[in-house]
């Protein structure tokens, strides 16, 4: 997008839902860092869609037992983060039974609060230059939110639609911090 205001409008529109999420929902309260072509300045045609991570601020890395296989030999690049004793109580929102964290409910959770923010008239007007398209995921009659579709509408784009990926994620420390990286994982693939 080469209008600054475009992507200057989303990022404060996210950190405007995401200073709501805190107050609905403070488990998945994030912090968005825009991810992908658009942050690299690698996009090779016009951008109308946005990759951000969402990164939970009060799920941490050290809330669960680092593993040291893959989940299943199916999932051989899948690892499922089993949450330790002190913290089941914590992340229980989030955890299926057994311990394990559970994406889905992560996203449910998350894509819940985003929707009710977004049900306020008031976000709407402080942005006047952004519009609702529509709602991408709604599963099981619950709103949940995956991507954020909107139309930004002013001089230079009447009709501009743009999608923003919502994708959480945990900050895990590298291991040359203490931390842990699955053993498929290759250190020149971090960024």
């Amino acid at each position: 997008i080469d209008h600054p205001d475009v992507i200057k409008t989303l990022s404060d529109f996210i950190e405007d839902i995401a200073n709501q999420v805190e107050q609905i929902e403070p488990l998945v309260s994030f912090q968005f860092e825009l991810s992908g072509s658009e942050r690299e300045k690698t996009k090779v045609m016009a951008t109308n869609e946005l990759d951000g991570l969402l990164v939970l601020k009060n799920i941490r890395h050290d809330m669960f037992h680092m593993p040291d296989e893959p989940a299943t030999p199916v999932l051989k690049k899948c690892v499922q983060l089993k949450t330790k004793q002190e913290y089941c109580k914590y992340l229980k929102k989030i955890i299926n039974e057994d311990g394990i964290l559970s994406g889905a409910k992560i996203q449910s959770l998350l894509g819940k609060a985003v929707a009710t923010v977004l049900s306020k008239a008031g976000i709407w007007k402080k942005y006047p230059n952004l519009q609702r398209r529509n709602v991408n995921d709604v599963t099981a009659g619950n709103q949940t939110i995956t991507a954020l579709n909107l139309r930004w509408s002013d001089s230079i784009y009447p009709l501009l639609d743009l999608s923003v990926d919502l994708v959480p994620a945990i900050a895990y420390l590298a291991p040359e911090d203490g931390g842990w990286l699955p053993p498929w994982f290759h250190q020149e693939h971090m960024a």
